[in-house]
């Protein structure tokens, strides 16, 4: 595999990137060394599989951009031979031949443009990640360094091989296309687990045959030399004694052990046998080996006298020496010797054992990788630490975790001093965030974030609040909630006192994050007024931050802008439609919509689409006084009118499917935009007032509008074509009864609103900081694609409409924790983030709710003489 690495004109490639034969990391051809060592670092390598996997890595750290490329199958055909060179070859000059001047081809890309993204997320969300940060900084310094020459290469292989084994192999994502290649992987690693296997049975057998050549010859020692009396051990070599003492420390520990077995076999038969003989020749073995044990225990002690006790002579006494025939220095030789290569032999089974359990925990990465790619379950992604064998990293002295890592291990040690002063500035926050809603006084209130929704609905009424359909029972009951909680509020403590106390806990979160952030980087032996490291420092602290305190800061900031955010919500869903887009927007979104949405399905026998075309096109004056009426609509009535007519479309849809539905009924239709509000117009019958906004049958006194306090009386979709032919009413439904079109405007309605409510609860659910602000990136985005296309193509601005369908079909309780959290998010928001938050949505979340909020939109009415 190769590393290619840029830095502003300085380029630099790393290859021969791959797993040596000890299931060590290898770089540039060689295991990295420890600072200083002679030996390979001892790191958990299971993810250096992917290397195995890979083509190359590019990071470019100037545009802040990291790909990878996988290798093909015919690619790992070839195991034995390196990478080859990425240097052109030089052709020899011919001076007899003129070779044709040639234009210089084009300057060739540093990434291909089949590398995939190294990381996951959106480009604008790396600026929130840690981790991303620091591998671009680690690549820079090791491209400065090279650069410079202040690395030498042993430095370089470590460096490369800590940045992929950190930050690059841990964020690399396999899918289904990748299979065949991880299949390849995985039969290289079977083939070396066997190998290995072969070697550990070659080396046990060698064992086996060395420690019984070596019984054997401290046997003849022990009869052949008087090694129980310590004179005569004096004169033997210290080396010998030291691997004598050693066989026979451990051969008395033998013996006592098999001493007591034998021991309780004679008891045993002395009780309960009275085969003589077999206790004769039990007591007779016993007998053996307690001698053998006090002849080793007696050469123990004189070994032990001798190496550990040292005798102190006397002065002027002579010590006499007893000369050593030649034939006993031969026999402490060959037992040195064998002794040595028993060591050696042993060190390698374990080396071997070692490197058997490294592949095997590879080969079980692997498999489980292929099992979740293949059950199409996505990306896999991690550092497969579910796999590892080593519990820590036994080479201390090199930085082979990130510090978030780091962070993390600090924060789960309750004994850390970095924990405590964690734990005191967050105790202090909670401290103050409970003593501001006493102040509040709206603790007895019971109005929390989590207690919104404490008034139970029904089945029926849960689906309207869906929808976004005003009247229900939990909208009545949460404006009494808010009017009383504005009302206690403002008879405490005005409003600026209580800006000024949000304002202070503010402050102290900031002030306690910084300080935290300045404390980690010290901690870490970093430089504190380095800016890049405080600031990540800080990205890694926040998520433990909101694991603790958030909740208590979020329910302060409820408690201070749920009234206003409250009444944001009752002033935009009682909008016109007139206020807030063109007539030509509207008519087009609104009344054509069903058309458009037909044609998408539209083939060329189909004559459906030409009679709904003609029908829906055949009085110009009904159709502009369908647009007017509909203009004076609110998006609340809009959205009841959208529910009804859905529902009672699904009924006829089912009696339909039972063969109850008569061809000559009439069926009522409802359009909705690609991405906006979505109401609608429909061929209705006389008796639609007996249908209820969520589709319940009413009595025909109840059946009379809604009002809204901005754009007078509402329309039904029953009045909104009363004026059309009934000829051309007739037949326009008969041609709306096609399966296919009744099942596209249910289903559009459904697959807006739903998802754009579940994106919206998952940033309420979001523990952390940073996973909020990526859940309002993704719902601020799911808006986008649904409503800018239509918008660009009639010239007009997205951010806006948009903005009034997220306010329009959200709950109310939901929409105000939504909005409540935009404001904390831009509060909290770090200054070095400040120019990704608007790519962040952020900002594009909230500016149109404070246009709407601050900015008061007077409703006008259209008529038809002033259209005329």
């Amino acid at each position: 595999m190769y590393v290619f690495l840029k830095f502003c004109d300085i380029e630099k490639v790393i290859s021969n990137v791959s797993v040596d034969d000890d299931c060590l990391p290898m770089v540039d051809g060689a295991t990295p060394v420890s600072p200083g060592g002679q030996h390979g670092v001892s790191v958990e390598a299971i993810h250096w599989f992917k290397a195995l996997a890979m083509e190359a890595v590019y990071i470019d750290c100037s545009s802040r951009d990291a790909r990878w490329c996988a290798k093909t199958v015919a690619d790992q055909m070839v195991t034995t031979i390196p990478d080859p060179p990425l240097s052109p070859v030089r052709l020899r000059r011919n001076p007899k031949k003129t070779i044709a001047l040639t234009p210089a081809p084009p300057p060739k890309q540093f990434m291909p443009e089949t590398a995939r993204p190294l990381f996951s997320q959106h480009p604008q969300m790396l600026h929130f990640d840690p981790n991303v940060d620091e591998m671009f900084e680690r690549a820079e310094d090791i491209l400065t360094s090279m650069n410079q020459g202040k690395m030498s290469n042993e430095d370089v292989q470590r460096e490369v091989a800590q940045l992929l084994h950190v930050h690059v192999f841990p964020a690399v994502c396999f899918v289904k296309a990748d299979a065949p290649v991880l299949e390849g992987c995985l039969r290289r690693i079977t083939v070396k687990i066997r190998s290995v296997e072969r070697e550990i049975m070659q080396k046990e057998q060698a064992i086996n045959i060395t420690e019984t050549s070596l019984n054997k010859q401290k046997d003849r020692i022990v009869a052949q030399e008087e090694l129980a009396r310590d004179s005569y051990v004096r004169m033997c070599n210290r080396s010998f004694l030291d691997a004598f003492y050693v066989h026979v420390t451990k051969d008395i520990q033998t013996l006592n052990v098999s001493l007591e077995l034998i021991q309780g076999k004679v008891n045993l038969l002395k009780r309960t046998s009275e085969d003589v003989a077999k206790l004769q020749v039990l007591k007779q073995e016993r007998d053996g080996i307690h001698e053998r044990l006090e002849i080793l225990m007696q050469i123990r002690e004189a070994i032990r006298n001798v190496l550990y006790r040292p005798h102190i002579l006397q002065k002027k006494q002579k010590k006499r020496r007893k000369a050593r025939p030649q034939e006993e220095n031969c026999l402490h030789n060959i037992f040195l010797e064998v002794h040595e290569t028993l060591k050696i032999l042993k060190e390698d089974l374990k080396r071997l054992c070692y490197k058997k359990l490294h592949f095997s925990s590879m080969r079980e990465a692997i498999e489980a990788t292929l099992k979740v790619i293949k059950q199409d379950s996505g990306e896999v992604q991690g550092d497969l630490s579910e796999f590892s064998v080593l519990s820590t990293i036994e080479d201390r002295n090199t930085t082979w975790q990130s510090m978030q890592t780091k962070l993390s291990a600090w924060m789960e040690d309750k004994e850390c001093p970095l924990y405590k002063v964690h734990m005191d500035g967050c105790q202090l926050i909670e401290d103050m965030s409970r003593s501001m809603l006493s102040d509040f006084e709206l603790a007895s209130m019971g109005l929390e974030p989590s207690d919104v929704t404490l008034v139970n609905l029904g089945d029926g009424d849960a689906k309207k609040s869906d929808h976004g359909v005003p009247g229900d029972s939990k909208s009545a009951n949460l404006d009494a909630i808010f009017t009383s909680a504005g009302d206690a509020t403002g008879g405490q403590l005005n409003v600026d006192a209580r800006a000024h106390m949000v304002d202070v806990i503010k402050d102290q979160v900031k002030n306690h994050s910084w300080d935290m952030a300045d404390r980690i980087v010290r901690k870490m032996g970093f430089d504190p007024k380095c800016n890049r490291h405080v600031n990540r420092a800080w990205l890694c602290y926040m998520p433990h931050f909101c694991n603790t305190a958030l909740a208590a800061v979020e329910r302060v900031y409820f408690h201070f802008h749920s009234k206003k955010v409250a009444r944001l919500q009752k002033m935009v869903s009682s909008l016109a439609l007139a206020d807030i887009m063109d007539e030509k927007f509207f008519a087009d979104l609104f009344v054509n919509s069903l058309a458009r949405d037909s044609g998408r399905h539209r083939t060329s026998d189909d004559s459906n689409f030409e009679l709904l075309t003609l029908a829906r096109s055949h009085s110009m004056e009904s159709l502009a006084a369908v647009s007017l009426d509909l203009q004076r609509c609110s998006v609340t009535d809009l959205y009841a009118i959208a529910n009804k007519d859905g529902a009672r479309l699904q009924q006829r849809l089912e009696l339909d499917s039972v063969g109850c539905f008569s061809s000559a009924s009439v069926v009522s239709h409802s359009g909705s935009d690609s991405g906006e509000e979505k109401g609608g117009s429909r061929l209705g019958r006389k008796d639609s007032s007996s249908v209820s906004p969520s589709g319940d049958p009413l009595h025909p006194k109840d059946a009379s509008p809604s009002d809204s306090s901005d754009s007078g009386a509402s329309v039904h979709s029953d009045d909104l074509f009363s004026a059309e032919d009934p000829s051309s009413e007739k037949q326009a439904s008969s041609t709306i009864t096609s399966s296919q079109t009744v099942a596209s405007v249910v289903g559009l309605f459904e697959s807006i609103v739903q998802p754009f409510h579940e994106l919206v609860q998952n940033v309420l659910d979001c523990p952390d900081f940073f996973q909020k602000l990526q859940a309002v990136w993704r719902t601020n985005k799911f808006l986008s694609e649904k409503v800018t296309l239509h918008c660009r193509s009639n010239g007009m601005d997205s951010l806006l409409p948009m903005s009034i369908f997220a306010i329009v079909s959200l709950r109310k309780e939901l929409f105000v924790r939504y909005y409540v959290q935009l404001l904390m998010l831009i509060d909290f928001k770090p200054d070095f983030c400040l120019h990704s938050m608007y790519d962040f949505s952020l900002m594009n979340a909230y500016s149109p709710y404070m246009f709407l909020f601050e900015h008061q939109v007077r409703s006008t009415v259209v008529t038809p003489e002033s259209n005329v």
